[in-house]
């Protein structure tokens, strides 16, 4: 009878366990869409848009989307990708994509580089193999917050800056114009792993 006592307590235990996590999702569902309609407000009014710098392309309501490029004609058109996730937990994502191509033989070159600027960073650049492009990436928590505007603004400012402050050097190593010292440093690490590979 006890044992029996015991199993129906722990499916009570599992079920209430299961409802709390629910009601925690939903939520987190509802609080997103909040903060999607108060970025979505702040994103609408052109004052904030022409102190950025940004110029709005588009937002995807069911996805809690919104893209957004700043840049300009010399250096070309960055494309800022901003959304709201609810699950696992509330977050506001940023991806930047940077306007550069990297060539296919460049990318241990490029991806070496990143590697070396993301050591100094908050966020983290990438290198996507699939096509050659390069983003800079970050995420931060709202989770039981509500929409802090000066966060926001302060965290897109700060992903502006860092991507254009890193581009020209991105650039010039996506497309192999390297300084004979870069050069050299590069040779010298591909000669350790070439070592390793060849006598492990």
């Amino acid at each position: 009878m006890k044992a029996c006592l015991d199993c129906m307590k722990g499916d009570q235990m599992r079920i209430t366990e299961k409802i709390v996590l629910k009601a925690t999702a939903e939520e987190r569902f509802v609080h997103a869409a909040i903060i999607f309609s108060e970025i979505k407000d702040m994103l609408g009014d052109e004052e904030t848009f022409n102190e950025l710098g940004l110029t709005f392309m588009t937002r995807i309501e069911e996805d809690k989307e919104f893209y957004v490029m700043f840049g300009d004609d010399r250096d070309g058109m960055h494309t800022t990708r901003i959304q709201i996730k609810d699950s696992p937990a509330e977050a506001i994502d940023f991806v930047n994509t940077l306007p550069v191509k990297c060539e296919r033989e460049n990318y241990i070159l490029v991806a070496t580089l990143l590697n070396r600027i993301n050591k100094t960073r908050f966020g983290a650049f990438r290198l996507d193999e699939s096509d050659g492009s390069v983003t800079y990436n970050y995420s931060y928590c709202v989770f039981g917050e509500g929409f802090n505007y000066g966060y926001f603004l302060f965290y897109l400012r700060a992903i502006q800056k860092m991507s254009t402050d890193c581009l020209s050097g991105i650039k010039r190593v996506a497309i192999g114009e390297l300084s004979e010292d870069e050069k050299y440093q590069f040779l010298s690490e591909v000669k350790v792993l070439a070592d390793c590979l060849l006598y492990r």
